[in-house]
């Protein structure tokens, strides 16, 4: 269910404005930077290396609403309580969960990893229940995302017209759509570079992605038949590529790293190519709008 202005979502659980737990502050994390700057030997001035950022935390301040009973505001901490030690989620590795935000006068956003503290700081009228506290989220990048995908883009293997094919040919035909046409364009409107999650479909031998104008290609050294996926995910929170059986092909992945393969803002084509005997295999490349704030 959509979230209403001043509306957060942590593990499924609601709160904000007309909840029974209300928020009084809500301040986004800047991420943590892991400098590593150098002072010019012999004079003055500093060198600068390569800076890294770890994961923000963002944090509330939170009280129950007296608009409700004590009763209702109780049960409400509770499940809030409960998200935010979900045993299910700190028990697996890589696993993170969705805060989810609408600010006023905003969209709808998300954000990707795991709830950290949830302290009470004043209980003095919990019997009227009133309750004071504090939570903290540590997200895994610095990005909010949109909550509304942006449409797909796909690409098949079918030949563009114009030109067509020479015959005699040798089958079977490696087919790839050429550079620069509509359909292998993506926009990003930005402000952030955007994470694309490829979802490869068969059938078809040796299939490869590239970022078209940079060095960025990857490779998969696999065959997939006509009722088989495989989705390529990049994203921090997950970094994987699955086939759709379960089963994981990362090993067969090479060429540029994962973490590379991210579309700057501005116009760039995606290139799909790979061996079909039939035209029917495609890519679908599925993305977020990304922004550094709410």
């Amino acid at each position: 269910m959509p979230l209403e202005e001043g509306q957060f979502s942590v593990g499924g659980v609601v709160f904000g404005r007309g909840c029974p737990v209300e928020v009084s502050d809500f301040l986004p994390g800047a991420p943590d930077a892991e400098e590593n700057d150098t002072t010019r030997p012999f004079t003055d001035g500093t060198v600068f290396g390569i800076d890294r950022q770890a994961g923000p935390v963002h944090t509330w301040e939170l009280n129950t609403s007296g608009a409700y009973t004590a009763a209702e505001c109780l049960t409400a901490w509770q499940q809030l309580a409960a998200a935010w030690n979900d045993p299910a989620l700190r028990s697996r590795p890589r696993a993170v969960t969705e805060l989810r935000a609408r600010v006023y006068g905003g969209e709808e956003v998300v954000c990707y990893g795991r709830p950290r503290a949830l302290d009470a700081v004043a209980t003095q009228l919990i019997r009227a229940g009133v309750v004071e506290f504090s939570a903290d989220f540590r997200a895994v990048d610095s990005s909010f995302y949109s909550a509304t995908p942006e449409s797909d883009l796909i690409l098949d293997l079918v030949t563009s017209g114009g030109g067509g094919v020479t015959w005699p040919v040798t089958w079977p035909i490696t087919w790839g759509e050429a550079p620069g046409q509509r359909s292998d364009a993506l926009t990003n409107p930005g402000p952030n570079p955007v994470w694309p999650v490829i979802t490869i479909e068969g059938p078809v031998s040796q299939p490869s992605i590239s970022i078209l104008g940079t060095d960025i290609t990857v490779y998969l050294d696999a065959t997939l038949a006509y009722d088989q996926t495989v989705t390529i995910d990049p994203r921090p929170w997950d970094g994987t590529v699955l086939r759709n059986d379960g089963a994981s092909l990362r090993g067969q992945l090479s060429g540029s790293r994962l973490s590379q393969l991210q579309i700057p803002i501005g116009t760039t084509f995606i290139s799909f190519q790979g061996t079909d005997p039939t035209g029917t295999a495609r890519a679908v490349v599925s993305w977020q709008r990304a922004r550094s704030t709410p």
